[in-house]
């Protein structure tokens, strides 16, 4: 028994009509496509249609529909107005008439082409007429993105989306006006990211406080605009949308167009535009967030962080950079012991010494609570100076901003030229290789080797020459000093460190590794770039130099006092052991052992000759201080004033001296009654 098929019927149309049902055009196809049927005797029939659909796209549901029921071998023909509403892709409309229609035996019908597959003759021309229904297609498309170009380069939307915040009025299309309810949750993003919250704690709160999200807000609002399903969670936020919204310039009242384009009139994908290549058009409508803001969001949310401890509001990751091999300082935290000792515990890392990479770097090793203090001096410093020496402050900074200017003008102009040399030694290269290849002198093999290599370099140079050339809108070195000034104002006399004075007031700080160990003595350099201004070190004041040197000076003398100390418990541990052992030696001596007697005798005999020396060296010293204090009194008598001084000195050193030798004597001597009279009355009651 053969298998039940059936004439498909195809109609499509690339646009919608503005009937409520199916539009005219798909109403008079299937007219005429039924009509033909009847006529010639196909029956039963069957509709597939597809409805303000491309013909460059086969992602259409009826035409898939079609293509299944013809896999699974139940069509026998399928009839279609023209060839052009089967498709415009010459090869896949040649693919399914030439390959796929005939290994399933399905004939194809054309109407108005007077095509059918069943007669050979009229299918010689279907390859031409799919190569013109192709070129119109791309004609199509051309023209309209044509179009929508000259409407883009006039600063004119072409999409119909609407920026989360703003709204449009139904008589204005083009202009872009402030939705306060929603505009209010965008401020509060942007503050939230300023202050150090992350997406995952935005998300959490915007849930907890019941903030719809942006499609469910538009779809209640908005419906007629809105081209969104309800979704289960409306209020579930998502780390994409918070980003969507701190990236778009939208909300400083810039016009963006041409952020995406398609990769070709046969499909519908698009690709995201180089910013670069962005349409941006400045000031068209009211902002929401000021630029300073918007530029510090987006500068935060560039750094990647890494968060052990949620608890802790400062997180200096992005900001902290090594000296020597550039890269991200990371946290190195030890594990405290109690809960106290956990801020004191933190600390930041090279993070190439960390991954252990061949130790291509060392530790750079900083205490987080030791750079908060730091970054707080530097900003009341900076922000002192620059409001009470104000025009002194813009006189350096325009000199230093100046300087840097040139410096940088200068190398960058030299590295360009160097790129622009070496890009036409290339272009030399590369035709030499190509004649080289052309004559067969080279192998093929070894050519798409060279060429390769010679053609990344030049990409390589290209990007580096467009990175180095002059930009044509330079930063205003006032404009960033006015606002350096600003911000300074804004946190006069501020006691408390913030994590968003942080990361209004820095931009990036390079550490140095430290020389000497941890604890007294550990010097380390540290460099703190501010936002707007770069380096800037502003004068000590007097008082605080003053202050610095007497904690110097008390560092220094506590240094030798505990150096003093170990030096002290060092010497009596010394003696108290070498007395144990001369004690032992005596007593073994005594008993009679030879050998003990030996060196205890020795012993002695080495002391005596100690003493001995000593003797010579205190008396030839005293001979030689007599002698000194002679000269320097014979001097002092002639009125030599620098002699008066010495000899003074000498007195007041005597008079010392002797008092403690009087004191030390008598000492001696109590000691020595006391023990008399012990040994007296030892001896009574004996």
């Amino acid at each position: 028994m053969s298998k039940y098929q059936y004439t498909a019927l195809y109609e499509r149309l690339s646009r919608d009509d503005e009937l409520q049902g199916e539009s005219n055009s798909i109403t008079n196809q299937k007219q005429l496509l039924e009509d033909y049927a009847k006529k010639h005797g196909f029956d039963p029939v069957r509709h597939f249609t597809d409805d303000g659909i491309s013909g460059t796209t086969f992602d259409r549901k009826g035409f898939k529909a079609m293509i299944e029921e013809v896999l699974e071998g139940n069509i026998s023909t399928i009839i279609v107005k023209d060839m052009s509403r089967f498709g415009r892709d010459y090869l896949k409309v040649g693919y399914y008439t030439e390959i796929m229609f005939v290994e399933k035996g399905v004939r194809f019908i054309a109407v108005n082409n007077n095509i059918d597959s069943a007669n050979q003759t009229d299918s010689d021309f279907t390859p031409f007429l799919n190569i013109m229904n192709e070129w119109y297609a791309r004609d199509s498309s051309r023209k309209i993105s044509a179009v929508f170009t000259d409407r883009m380069e006039r600063g004119l939307r072409c999409s119909g989306a609407i920026p989360y915040g703003y709204y449009r009025k139904p008589d204005d299309k083009q202009t872009l006006y402030v939705d306060e309810e929603a505009a209010k949750v965008v401020r509060r993003i942007f503050d939230m990211v300023v202050q150090g919250y992350s997406y995952n704690e935005i998300i959490r709160i915007f849930h907890d406080e019941k903030i719809l999200i942006p499609a469910e807000y538009e779809r209640i609002h908005s419906p007629s605009d809105c081209r969104h399903n309800p979704v289960p969670d409306p209020y579930m936020w998502n780390s994409t949308t918070l980003g969507y919204i701190i990236h778009r310039q939208e909300y400083l009242g810039h016009t963006v167009l041409k952020k995406s384009k398609g990769i070709s009139y046969k499909s519908k994908k698009r690709v995201n535009v180089a910013a670069e290549d962005q349409m941006v058009f400045k000031n068209t409508h009211e902002p929401i967030i000021d630029e300073e803001t918007w530029k510090l969001a987006n500068k935060i949310k560039a750094r990647k962080k890494k968060t052990p401890y949620a608890e802790d509001p400062f997180n200096l990751t992005g900001l902290l950079y090594c000296a020597d091999c550039g890269s991200k300082l990371i946290r190195h935290d030890a594990q405290p012991t109690t809960r106290e000792k956990m801020d004191s515990d933190r600390a930041y890392c090279c993070g190439m010494y960390r991954k252990g990479v061949n130790k291509v770097c060392t530790m750079h090793y900083v205490k987080r609570n030791d750079m908060l203090e730091l970054i707080r001096k530097a900003i009341q410093r900076a922000s002192k100076y620059s409001i009470t020496n104000e025009q002194e402050f813009r006189e350096k900074i325009m000199a230093e901003l100046s300087v840097k200017q040139e410096l940088d003008d200068s190398e960058n102009e030299e590295k360009r030229t160097s790129a622009e040399n070496r890009m036409q030694e290339l272009d030399v290269l590369i035709g030499k290789l190509y004649e080289t290849y052309a004559m067969e002198k080279i192998a093929p093999k070894q050519y798409e080797r060279l060429m390769s290599q010679y053609n990344a370099e030049y990409e390589e140079l290209e990007a580096l020459v467009a990175e180095l050339s002059p930009r044509t809108e330079e930063c205003d070195p006032k404009s960033d000093m006015e606002s350096f000034i600003t911000l300074a104002k804004k946190y006069a006399d501020f006691e408390e460190l913030t994590p968003l004075m942080v990361s209004e007031f820095i931009d990036k700080i390079i550490v140095h590794e430290s020389n000497g160990i941890r604890g007294f003595g550990r010097k380390q350099k540290i460099e703190i770039y501010f936002n707007f201004i770069g380096q800037f070190i502003p004068p000590i004041p007097e008082e605080e130099i003053r202050e610095e040197a007497k904690k110097q000076a008390a560092i220094q003398a506590e240094k030798n006092r505990i150096r003093a100390e170990k030096r002290k418990a060092t010497l009596v541990r010394y003696n108290a052991k070498r007395e144990k052992r001369l004690e032992e030696l005596r007593l073994a001596a005594e008993s009679g052992d030879p050998e003990a007697k030996a060196q205890y005798e020795e012993h002695c005999r080495k002391e005596e000759e100690k003493r001995e020396r000593s003797k010579a060296y205190f008396k030839e010293r005293y001979r030689r201080e007599q002698e000194k204090y002679a000269k320097t009194k014979a001097l002092a008598e002639q009125g030599d004033p620098q002699a008066i001084e010495l000899l003074a000195e000498y007195d007041r050193r005597i008079a010392y001296r002797k008092k403690r030798v009087s004191e030390q004597g008598k000492a001696k001597r109590r000691a020595e009654k006391e023990v008399r009279a012990n040994m007296t009355l030892i001896t009574a009651n004996a």
